[in-house]
């Protein structure tokens, strides 16, 4: 015939109470499967006093006809709007949201795991892509947060003291400032980096270390530590550089962790040193400054020293070497310009200024003339206290004065004799 029927046994659907467990077939006269054309297939409540239908179809979109109600899948007893009972806990998918290309964007699993973006989530949140979020609040104090990708948010809260949050690829912050527990360790706008290199945003701004307020370019603001600024090599237990905290006294070393004076450059064993120093109560009971050269566990070996004078605008100079140890001023210029060889205040009877002068049990100079095959002569005094000059290649001392005012030339004052001049 030129129409089809829907045959349902003897049974009438209209007539069907509430109670009744039915399933329908459609088919054609040949078997073929059958299509509804503009046929509103609808469930109604017929057991209310009036007739109503539970699903209303508005030709955009298909809703529950009363507000009110729960919509259940796979349970009789919806505790929500929208209920889905799963068939189990094995992990299997329970409601999936997935695209026209097949590609699975949200997927909820029967575990009570979720994934955004993956359909294996393997924590109870996954996502597999960006996340954006006004707030991260992580308050668990034993879990584990892992952030392979990427995490943008407004805020950032990890208030646990036990657990642990990784972000493999970094911290980027775009505005506000790190902080640990409340206090701003650094913000995203103080600091750029481009090309390999960090800079501050800023050139006119100032870094402060231990201070909020750094008075220079870079300031550290030193505590009690031992140091307080270190420059030193991959892997090295010795610093190239050091500044010493509080306790260190500020002290500056080069190549050595504990420097014993305002700035020593070298280490205290096996190498060479040099110790600056400032010390109050130095020779004569004045200030001095000085630079200590050292070698190793051998102690001070010599020793250059800048001291003030008698006045306070007055100064000298000294240089000290080492003889078995012991530490003896060698050579002083004074603040009259007058130098002392083995004598620390050198100075004239008749008012010669300035004034070399030299002191010792015989002290001498010697003269080397390099002209022809080169000549010694020493002019000094000996042990007597005779002034003599001696031609020290000849082996002659030439001319000698001794204590009495004679003078002798070509003789020595053993000879005896009391002439004013003996030749």
């Amino acid at each position: 015939t030129a129409q089809r029927q829907i045959l349902v046994g003897s049974a009438d659907i209209s007539a069907q109470t509430a109670s009744t467990s039915m399933r329908y077939k459609i088919t054609t006269h040949n078997g073929w499967g059958a299509k509804i054309h503009a046929v509103s297939l609808r469930w109604k409540d017929t057991t209310g006093a009036t007739d109503t239908n539970l699903w209303t179809d508005s030709g955009t979109q298909a809703y529950l006809t009363s507000s009110s109600d729960s919509l259940g899948i796979g349970t009789t007893s919806p505790y929500s709007k929208l209920s889905i009972w799963a068939d189990g806990t094995s992990g299997a998918s329970a409601f999936s949201v997935i695209d026209n290309a097949s590609t699975t964007l949200f997927n909820i699993l029967d575990n009570g795991r979720v994934g955004i973006g993956t359909t294996s989530p393997y924590a109870t949140l996954s996502v597999v892509g960006d996340v954006v979020m006004s707030s991260f609040n992580a308050t668990s104090t034993t879990a584990t947060s892992t952030i392979a990708w990427g995490l943008e948010a407004n805020a950032l809260n990890i208030t646990s003291t036990t657990a642990t949050s990784t972000f493999a690829n970094g911290i980027d912050l775009a505005n506000g400032c790190f902080s640990v527990n409340g206090s701003c360790v650094g913000s995203a706008s103080a600091w750029a980096s481009a090309g390999g290199f960090t800079t501050l945003s800023t050139a006119t701004d100032f870094v402060g270390i231990g201070t909020t307020t750094p008075w220079g370019k870079f300031a550290i603001e030193q505590g009690t530590e031992t140091n307080s600024f270190v420059v030193s090599n991959s892997g090295s237990s010795t610093p190239s550089f050091v500044v010493s905290g509080v306790n260190g006294n500020g002290y500056v070393g080069i190549g050595t962790d504990s420097p014993e004076g305002m700035l020593q450059v070298g280490g205290d064993t096996g190498t060479s040193t040099i110790i600056s120093s400032g010390i109050g109560g130095g020779f004569e009971g004045n200030d001095y400054a000085s630079f200590d050269f050292r070698r190793g566990a051998n102690g001070v070996l010599a020793k250059i020293i800048g001291q003030r004078g008698a006045a306070a605008t007055d100064s000298k100079i000294a240089f000290d070497t080492a003889k078995s140890g012991v530490l003896t001023q060698r050579m002083v210029i004074d603040e009259d310009g007058n130098v002392g060889i083995g004598q620390t205040s050198p100075s004239s009877t008749d008012g010669f200024s300035p004034t070399l002068h030299i002191e010792g049990p015989a002290p001498q100079f010697r003269l080397y003339a390099t002209a022809g095959t080169g000549r010694n002569y020493y002019i000094g005094a000996n042990s007597s206290g005779d002034f003599l000059i001696k031609d020290d290649d000849a082996g002659t001392t030439r001319l000698t004065i001794d204590s009495a005012g004679n003078m002798y030339i070509g003789a020595t004052a053993s000879a005896g004799g009391s002439e004013l001049v003996r030749m």
